[in-house]
């Protein structure tokens, strides 16, 4: 299993954009979860599958608050997560702590007792055939961008 650290200081985007931006616009995958409500942007665990290749699974899980980025608000709770992204393919779990640490500002370890630092380094192990900057403008364009209970996707189109 392969493992990468990130910060995470910031909201986290909603846990739908995390399998537009792994997958593709509309990807077929199973997720679980404590994103409540769906639309939520403080949740600290997400499990995904895509459907169409089982074997893509990731997993991203909250390992602590961290004490150098904790204010002293109990609020701040979650938007001060060091979080780690596991799967069996490295490149998978690359890709989920890149887009996720981008998305909150934060930063990333590749090891264990690396110090953090721009997610950019893992750049080189996203994939040859993967555009992160098209990823991110997908994610970023998701039907699920910017939804509330209210309008859970502001973006649907037929």
């Amino acid at each position: 299993m392969h493992c990468i650290r990130f910060t995470a200081p910031g909201y986290r985007p909603e846990f739908t954009r995390v399998p537009v931006f792994l997958w593709g616009a509309r990807p077929d995958y199973d997720s679980m979860g404590d994103s409540k409500p769906l639309t939520s942007c403080t949740w600290t665990w997400l499990y995904l599958c895509n459907r169409q290749k089982p074997s893509e699974k990731v997993e991203i899980i909250t390992e602590r608050t961290s004490p150098m980025l904790l204010t002293g608000s109990y609020a701040n709770f979650f938007f001060n997560l060091i979080m780690r992204s596991f799967s069996e393919d490295f490149t998978l779990a690359a890709r989920a702590a890149f887009y996720l640490a981008t998305f909150t500002g934060g930063q990333v370890a590749l090891q264990p007792d690396d110090p953090f630092s721009s997610p950019d380094i893992l750049l080189p192990h996203l994939g040859q055939d993967f555009d992160p900057s098209a990823a991110l403008a997908r994610a970023q364009a998701s039907s699920f961008a910017g939804s509330s209970k209210d309008t859970p996707s502001p973006n649907l189109t037929s």
